[in-house]
Order: structure tokens, then C-alpha cells, then sequence
């Protein structure tokens, strides 16, 4: 479905997308794309609203989970997000929620970091999702803020916001 505002009107499509969509980006990219990913398979695709196209690029982190928040350089080489954010385990825990830096241009994802282990070892600060997510205009700070709790890891996981800064090297971004 689009929207035109110059005359005010929806207009509905006869295509569906195979894809739930939970995050987007705010720009298209340099081919005239939108990233996104699903609310609940945890799939990254592109979507061209111009063609309606649909192409999914990887998975975030495993094969479920999501990601709802994500920011992206200014130059739109990297998306960042937080992954993987489903209950696994027995106890329903929320763990190894990396900290992934995607390369649009190749399609590499890296892990820049392991905070939710960290966190909760170090504090006792159980982390849930993100409610933003925002990159410095130098790429070198990744402001996250999100909710949790400060108890065991069993659901419900909030209650305790909180803002954490991921620092990303530059050999990280210039690769």
C-alpha cells in the first residue's frame, strides 16, 4: 500500500510480501532501496517501493528473533543493530544479543560486541529491546537505548531503561 500526498489517496496493491515488516530504514540506498527486516524470522531483505520489489539479503543473527531498531552510516555502507532477540533456552533467557555491524556493499556482518552476557554478569542487568537506536555522524559512537530489568532473566524483562554507547573502532569502519 502507498500513500500519495499530493492527492491525498492510498492506493492498495495486488502483490504481498512473503515479509512481516518490524524496521526500515529512513533513506533509500545508493540502488534506490529501503532496508528492512521482519518482525519475526529475523530476515534483513531490500524493498524498491518504486517496483514493489522484494529481496531478501541475509538472516540477523540466527534464524529467528528480531531486531526492531537499527541505524545506518551516513554513507549507508553499515547498518547496526542489536540481534537476536528472542527467548532461547529452557528459562526463556534472552542471551547473546551481539551488537552487528552489516556491510551493505558485501554482505559481511561482524559482531562488535557481546554486552547482554556482560551486562547481566557484571550487574545483574538483564537486557530486553531496543526503543532506539542512533549512530554519531562520525560512525565511531552507537547509541542504544533500551529496556530491562535488573533481576533474573525470566520473563517480563523490563521496567529498567537504559542507555548504553557501543564504541566502534575505525579499523571497524573502514574496512
Amino acid at each position: 500500500m502507498s500513500f500519495d500526498p499530493a492527492t491525498n489517496t492510498f492506493m492498495k496493491y495486488p502483490e504481498r510480501s512473503p515479509y512481516r515488516l518490524r524496521t526500515y530504514t529512513r533513506r533509500r540506498s545508493a540502488d534506490g532501496s529501503f532496508w528492512a527486516t521482519t518482525k519475526g524470522d529475523g530476515a534483513l531483505f531490500k524493498f524498491w517501493p518504486d517496483s514493489r520489489r522484494v529481496e531478501l539479503v541475509t538472516n540477523q543473527w540466527r534464524s529467528q528473533g528480531y531486531c526492531p531498531r537499527f541505524a545506518v552510516s551516513g554513507d549507508g555502507k553499515y547498518i547496526y543493530y542489536l540481534a537476536g532477540i528472542d527467548l532461547q533456552g529452557p528459562g526463556g533467557d534472552y542471551r547473546e544479543q551481539p551488537v552487528v555491524q552489516l556491510n551493505t556493499e558485501t554482505g559481511v556482518r561482524k559482531v562488535i560486541a557481546f554486552p547482554t552476557d556482560y551486562y547481566f554478569k557484571k550487574c545483574g542487568y538483564a537486557m530486553m529491546i531496543p526503543f532506539g537506536m542512533e549512530l554519531s555522524a562520525d560512525g565511531s559512537l552507537l547509541v542504544i537505548n533500551l529496556n530491562g530489568a535488573f533481576k533474573p532473566r525470566v520473563q517480563p524483562l523490563y521496567g529498567n531503561p537504559a542507555i548504553m554507547v557501543v564504541h566502534i573502532p575505525e579499523s571497524e569502519r573502514n574496512d
